[in-house]
């Protein structure tokens, strides 16, 4: 399956580093991108949240007489809704896939320390490659 890892002969590794630098570059960019969405919307958020506290106090005050509420609790309940149940639940979703991506780069690094060791080092050794592919199945 396209998810196995192969071996690459050593005339290949120029190439496939290559396109692993690319890649990675390509997936950082784009994790910049939903940093500074992220950044946007946590502002909008906190926009919300001076908002709220604001109309907490005035609201009452501006509502004081009036015979008909009813549209002002319905939209405090649908806003309620929306908050506790979809927004709340976003916020939580991309919890878990922050926690993912970190557990993803770990992994990432400690490949790339195992590689780094093999060009750094100040003694010339033959390292033991077998830890670093996973051989076909044989299924």
């Amino acid at each position: 399956t396209g998810s196995e890892l192969k071996t690459l002969e050593s005339a290949d590794w120029y190439s496939e580093l290559s396109s692993l630098h690319l890649r990675v570059e390509e997936l950082a960019g784009l994790s910049a991108d939903i940093v500074r969405k992220a950044d946007e919307q946590t502002a909008t958020m906190l926009r919300h949240s001076h908002f709220l506290a604001s109309i907490r106090h005035t609201l009452p005050q501006a509502l004081a007489g009036e015979p008909d509420t009813a549209w002002v609790s319905s939209q405090i309940g649908k806003l309620q809704r929306h908050v506790r149940d979809r927004l709340a639940g976003l916020v939580q979703d991309l919890e878990r896939k922050v926690d993912e991506e970190v557990g993803a780069l770990s992994s990432s690094s400690q490949i790339l320390e195992s590689l780094e060791s093999l060009v750094v080092s100040d003694e010339p050794r033959r390292p033991n490659l077998t830890r670093l592919r996973r051989r076909p199945s044989t299924s």
